[in-house]
């Protein structure tokens, strides 16, 4: 099987991508506590909590489709439940990664619109219950189509 080649620049992308990924709430609380009143915090962090809740929608179909991806990207011809068929000259099947992907833009579209919906549907009566202010309804509307952006994309990161 062909080899990936990772160098040290790489590693340190990856680990400066998780560090801010995990250090952006760290570097906003400060800035929403001092904006923010009370309950426009606790509604800041009713948004959070089910945004966070709707990525766990993923199922963890990811690390699956950057295993397969990786393992056509090196060669693989076919894949099994158990194995995998690696064509003898290692070179990249384009078909067969194109057929990937389109697979894994399907799932995530699948998920994208479930989880979408479930947001409008169930989320959007339940922070009418919290705040009558219809900008709030704005923003929550808002907000989860930017959750749908992000799971529908989600796919880029395999």
């Amino acid at each position: 099987m062909g080899r990936i080649s990772i160098n040290n620049s790489d590693v340190i992308w990856s680990y400066a991508g998780n560090i801010l990924k995990l250090a952006i709430n760290v570097i906003m609380l400060p800035i929403i506590l001092h904006y923010l009143t009370d309950d426009e915090l606790g509604l800041w962090y009713v948004f959070a909590s089910i945004g966070q809740l709707a990525i766990l929608f993923d199922f963890g179909f990811a690390p699956a489709l950057s295993r397969n991806i990786a393992y056509v990207w090196c060669g693989a011809d076919q894949l099994q439940r158990d194995s995998i068929s690696q064509d003898k000259s290692g070179i990249l099947n384009v078909e067969y990664f194109k057929l990937i992907l389109k697979t894994s833009r399907h799932i995530y579209l699948f998920i994208a619109i479930i989880t979408g919906s479930l947001m409008l549907l169930i989320g959007t009566p339940y922070i009418k219950s919290l705040i009558s202010d219809k900008s709030v309804i704005y923003a929550w509307i808002i907000y989860s189509f930017g959750v749908f952006l992000n799971i529908l994309y989600s796919y880029y990161t395999s």
